[in-house]
């Protein structure tokens, strides 16, 4: 039987996938910058970091063996990166060959620079460097449990500021590992050390003051992705992000299921790989009949079609087509 936790986990999941699709419309249809789209951003800063909050929750060590986990993992993330990297690249070629100025090979070469630079997927699909994140953050994690050196993580934001403020950026984009395996790590005492002990109203309360305090006074905000700061301070964004993560998880344990939302969160890896290419192709589609990319009604537009043609994308990669996510 199902645990119940699995449902609000799935709701939480669920809004923040829905928060991720609507910042790539935005980003695509050229609002990022209203008014109250970043109003909106800023609320719900701690959208990336709970992924591998829950990662960490639901972390338990390998019963087969270190070889086994990583073989799984590595279908579970790695199959599904580089596929929907090269998914999203051919959606893309065709208006590339097109419209670039830049050479044949570097259009061909364009993934594999990409992924080994930053992380991602390449223009096809750019979200995808969380997977490659993710598959980073729990290999580090498991070793560092199976060798008993999981108290060196609490440096790890130290060490992500450092990477930060000396501008240093890792490739395969490493960079964010170390902040990532310090939330994983979060979500993982969160379960086993917190989660059922009698100052859970007084943490919560906490996390309220904090959550509140920064949003008002000094919010901090990370590119997560490359590791840099974009408001505020490097520690009081880490500080933060912990009092927004306790405190959507108490909402959503308390809401615990909304059908449409936990649908998303249940099927957060199909919305994820495939939502980018989607809106993509709408747009470069839009860009050959010279119709309007940008403004409100192209978001209008974008947020249909996407929200419409996502769930098509559940059926066939929860169907026939699984093997394209590892299983």
């Amino acid at each position: 039987m199902e645990r119940e936790r699995l449902r609000y986990y799935d709701l939480i999941s669920g809004l923040n996938l829905i928060r991720i699709i609507v910042m790539h419309i935005f980003q695509f249809s050229g609002n990022y910058y209203d008014t109250v789209f970043s109003f909106f951003m800023q609320v719900t800063f701690f959208f990336l970091p709970w992924f591998y909050f829950k990662a960490g929750y639901f972390y338990s060590n390998p019963k087969n063996g270190t070889k086994a986990y990583l073989i799984d993992k590595t279908k579970r993330l790695l199959l599904p990166f580089f596929i929907f990297t090269i998914i999203g690249f051919l959606i893309a070629l065709p208006f590339e060959l097109r419209d670039s100025t830049r050479p044949l090979w570097r259009i061909f070469l364009s993934p594999f620079y990409a992924m080994l630079r930053w992380g991602n997927g390449g223009n096809g699909n750019l979200p995808l460097w969380f997977l490659l994140s993710l598959f980073f953050t729990l290999t580090g994690f498991l070793f560092l449990n199976k060798f008993k050196l999981k108290w060196i993580i609490i440096l790890f934001p130290v060490i992500g500021y450092v990477l930060y403020l000396y501008d240093v950026v890792l490739p395969l984009g490493l960079s964010n590992v170390f902040l990532a395996i310090f939330f994983l790590s979060a979500g993982n005492i969160y379960r086993h050390k917190i989660e059922n002990k009698k100052f859970g109203p007084l943490l919560l309360g906490a996390a309220v003051s904090i959550y509140g305090f920064a949003q008002i006074f000094c919010f901090s905000s990370l590119d997560f992705r490359t590791n840099a700061v974009t408001s505020g301070n490097y520690f009081i964004y880490v500080i933060s992000i912990l009092a927004g993560l306790l405190l959507i998880y108490q909402i959503g344990k308390r809401i615990n299921y909304v059908k449409p939302i936990n649908y998303i969160g249940e099927n957060s890896i199909v919305y994820f790989v495939a939502h980018w290419p989607i809106i993509l192709l709408v747009k470069n589609i839009m860009d050959s009949f010279s119709l309007k990319t940008s403004g409100y009604g192209y978001a209008v537009i974008l947020s249909l079609v996407t929200f419409l043609l996502l769930p098509l994308c559940v059926k066939l990669l929860n169907g026939k087509l699984k093997f394209l996510l590892g299983r």
